[in-house]
């Protein structure tokens, strides 16, 4: 008897384990999924403000295509140029909030976003909205040392699992998606810009031993010798050749985004502005 009793309190024991280990497991797995509820929740809260931002970039009536200044010129000697009016929604993104620098569109890519700039605080969007109130995704944001019109300057945003920010930027890993998608676009207050990619490439923020090239180091006001060796080191280090050699006094624009070949790991994407 004391032998089936002793067995049996092994066995209550062992069940009271297990069902002890079968309610932690079952209140982390719902901890978890409370916690991805939120975040996709909040992702999704977060998006529908940017959109609402960019509904009212895109629903502007006056086109961009540019228009004769002087209507009576003859052809030949013609100037063009947008309608002032076309730059309204920028104008009002700017007095909503005066940290704005100009939008950022990537076709066939989620690309499509404000980007900000503070220089006293190149970092402060990468938690914040448009409205600085505390986002997961932050807003894209000028880097350090350089703004929109620096001979070179780099636009950082994050890397989110919803496929918002700069996620779609992955598309250019792919060779055959540049060739589709050469070009994008930056529409400040009163220009729209074009930039040709010339360059993707998957590289690291460096440790401060690394003696080598320092890709971020090296934009705003760049002598030409430095503008050579940035270009140079975009070209060499992009995963395909574009055979595009942008020449000094050409702007190059990059845009920066996490990447997880490593654990400092950067995706970015080069290009040269012609227009």
């Amino acid at each position: 008897m004391e032998e089936k009793t002793g067995k049996k309190t092994k066995a209550q024991r062992w069940r009271l384990i297990k069902n002890i280990l079968l309610c932690v497991f079952g209140v982390s797995f719902l901890i978890t999924g409370i916690m991805f509820v939120k975040i996709y929740m909040n992702g999704q809260k977060e998006e529908s403000s940017f959109k609402a931002l960019a509904e009212a970039i895109h629903n502007n009536p006056v086109s961009a295509a540019p228009v004769k200044t002087d209507a009576s010129a003859p052809e030949a000697e013609a100037e063009y140029a947008v309608d002032p009016k076309y730059f309204e929604p920028y104008l009002a993104l700017k007095e909503q909030n005066p940290d704005f620098a100009g939008w950022l569109n990537v076709p066939n890519t989620n690309i499509d976003y404000p980007v900000m700039y503070t220089p006293e605080d190149p970092e402060f969007y990468l938690r914040r909205g448009f409205d600085k109130t505390y986002f997961d995704s932050g807003t894209p944001f000028i880097g350090e040392k350089c703004d929109i019109d620096s001979s070179a300057f780099i636009i950082y945003a994050h890397h989110m699992l919803n496929g918002s920010m700069f996620a779609t930027l992955d598309n250019y890993m792919d060779e055959a998606f540049w060739k589709e998608n050469p070009q994008f676009t930056f529409t400040t207050t009163d220009e729209i810009r074009t930039y040709e990619i010339f360059a993707a490439a998957k590289t690291e923020i460096y440790d401060q031993s690394f003696d080598g090239f320092k890709y971020y180091y090296s934009v705003g006001d760049i002598s030409e010798f430095t503008y050579n060796q940035l270009a140079l080191w975009l070209r060499n280090n992009s995963l395909y050749k574009t055979g595009i050699e942008p020449e000094f006094g050409e702007q190059i624009l990059i845009l920066s985004t996490c990447s997880y070949h490593n654990d400092d790991g950067r995706f970015i994407v080069a290009a040269r502005r012609i227009s």
